[in-house]
């Protein structure tokens, strides 16, 4: 899956709406964060805590 297309799938299940730009900007985080760190939260969880409190 190509980001565009992750973007587009993570879009389409959060419960509350967010743009794609958000939603890139979000998974560039997540990307830089878990790289730099190792964390024990389910990918799920972690996102929707990063969209919520972004």
């Amino acid at each position: 899956m190509n980001k565009k297309a992750l973007i587009r799938t993570i879009s389409r299940e959060l419960d509350t709406p967010v743009p794609q730009d958000r939603i890139a900007l979000i998974l560039d985080k997540a990307v830089e964060i878990s790289v730099c760190c190792t964390t024990s939260l389910k990918e799920e969880y972690f996102l929707e805590q990063l969209a919520l409190n972004y």
